[in-house]
């Protein structure tokens, strides 16, 4: 009987580690795709480190280079997967992905750079970041 209920609990937990590892490979594999000028961009989700709104414009920034384009913050939000990003600022938007850490200041990037969180995001950023870290391994 034990034995019966320990291998239920294994293939539960087996069952469990199974359905995260496939959602998060599934984040990662979505890409945003963009123009600007007469250029058009795809980029994989995991490939971009944070969204900076500057006036009409829109900083894509990445490990290698940092992407324009004139997207507003509803139509980046439309496409992208909110499970993997977050807003930090009113004018930033970061992939939880490359999120070290997280403070009541700001959020430190696997990278090193550090991004300034303000009072309105923090809570929500916190509970995210909390939700990507254990459910998105």
């Amino acid at each position: 009987m034990i034995q019966r209920l320990l291998r239920y609990l294994t293939d539960m937990r087996l069952r469990l580690l199974l359905e995260k590892a496939e959602n998060y490979l599934g984040m990662t594999n979505q890409s945003f795709s963009f123009g600007y000028g007469k250029s058009r961009y795809s980029l994989k989700f995991d490939e971009i480190l944070y969204f900076e709104k500057k006036g009409r414009q829109a900083l894509i920034h990445t490990a290698d280079n940092i992407y324009k384009t004139n997207m507003t913050r509803k139509e980046i939000w439309e496409s992208i997967d909110e499970g993997m990003f977050a807003t930090i600022h009113g004018s930033f938007i970061v992939n939880l992905k490359h999120v070290k850490t997280v403070s009541s200041g700001g959020v430190r990037m696997f990278n090193g750079q550090e991004l300034a969180v303000t009072r309105r995001y923090r809570k929500s950023l916190a509970e995210k970041h909390m939700e990507f870290v254990q459910g998105g391994m």
